[in-house]
Formats: structure tokens, C-alpha cells, sequence
């Protein structure tokens, strides 16, 4: 499965961090994917 985010249309609320925190992370007010590494 592939991940990606839209960071122009990210509101930074956290939901993707929150809902899926082994794949997504909170960096400042956006949401990143975590690394793979």
C-alpha cells in the first residue's frame, strides 16, 4: 500500500497521526510520514 500526503490541503489536526501513529507523524503543524529506515 502506498501513503501519501497532501501538504497544501493538510489543516495540521493530527487525525492521520493519531489514527495511524506507526505511519504517520506530527512534524511543527504537518503531518509527515515516518521513516521506513
Amino acid at each position: 500500500m502506498k501513503v501519501s500526503i497532501n501538504a497544501d490541503t493538510c489543516i495540521g489536526c493530527g487525525l492521520c497521526a493519531n489514527d495511524c501513529p506507526d505511519i504517520f507523524e506530527m512534524k511543527g503543524d504537518k503531518a509527515v510520514p515516518k521513516s521506513t529506515n
